[in-house]
């Protein structure tokens, strides 16, 4: 039999086995109890932690955001000051996934590297943030979406940041299958690579990763030529963007090879700037790319 910690890990798998695990707790009699919060949005995370008997408590002395302490005799989340209360949420699910990692598959929580390990919490939060008995509509609103106030709301309804959603349908199987719309979080930021050239750049994508690839880190010129619409985006208000009415985008081959090809296609944007976070002023930017098809 292949050990789990011979398997080549790759990210949509370890959020597969999130998914998996989420799914096997929901339904343990053990924690059935914890989940009638599920029932809630925003799903109330401090809640489930403490049917899960983790004790949640502020430290105004923790000199990180949050952090997870495991005994034999009890398990407990400890948050931070001034911590935003978005990322507080998220912070506390990412940490019961940790906690769960080490009750399901101690070996992976021994033996996976970091990053393994981050992946699967981020992914089991998710999970745990997203009310069960409400994704069928959440995923009817959303692939309805045609502008960025849809994703906004929803986001702001489950309480999640809007990247924390898409990361969620991004890994939801078939919630983006078939999808030509492209989610584009833009930042004024430099090249993560060279540490070089200050300038708007994809810094997330979410899309049919069966149908496009769009690289992240690129600037914004490279996918539409050029980059001052941004300017005209007022904050907290969607609006179409008088883009380039064709942009080329890498698209999957039928014959895999190549695996991609540039392909023309006719688009239309929807865009919003949002405030930039404390401590770091630089606005945010969500466009939204949808194809109409190749030109």
């Amino acid at each position: 039999m292949l050990q789990l910690a011979s398997i080549n890990w790759q990210p949509v798998m370890i959020a597969d086995l999130a998914r998996r695990h989420f799914v096997q707790m929901t339904k343990s009699p053990k924690f059935c109890h914890a989940f009638d919060s599920f029932k809630d949005e925003p799903v109330k995370i401090t809640r489930i932690a403490q049917f899960l008997g983790i004790r949640v408590s502020m430290d105004q002395t923790l000199s990180r955001q949050v952090l997870l302490r495991n005994s034999q005799k009890r398990s407990e989340i400890l948050i931070g000051k001034n911590i935003n209360p978005l990322r507080g949420r998220f912070a506390v699910a990412h940490e019961i996934g940790h906690w769960y990692l080490l009750k399901a598959e101690p070996v992976l929580a021994r033996t996976w590297e970091r990053s393994k390990r981050e992946q699967y919490a981020n992914a089991f939060a998710r999970q745990l943030l997203i009310p069960l008995d409400r994704r069928k509509k959440i995923f009817e609103t959303f692939c309805g979406s045609s502008d960025v106030d849809r994703l906004l709301a929803v986001s702001q309804m489950l309480g999640i940041h809007p990247k924390t959603f898409l990361a969620f349908a991004q890994d939801e199987p078939h919630w983006m299958d078939g999808s030509k719309n492209i989610w584009l979080q833009v930042k004024n930021s430099s090249n993560k690579f060279t540490e070089l050239e200050p300038r708007p750049r994809v810094i997330a994508a979410f899309y049919d990763r069966g149908r496009f690839f769009l690289p992240t880190n690129q600037s914004i010129c490279s996918v539409f030529g050029t980059d001052r619409f941004l300017g005209d985006l007022d904050v907290g208000v969607s609006s179409s963007i008088p883009t380039p009415s064709r942009i080329h985008l890498y698209e999957k081959t039928a014959s895999g090879r190549p695996r991609y090809k540039k392909t023309e296609h006719i688009i239309k944007c929807n865009g919003m700037r949002l405030p930039g976070h404390t401590g770091d002023q630089k606005p945010i930017f969500w466009l939204l790319i949808h194809s109409i098809g190749p030109s």
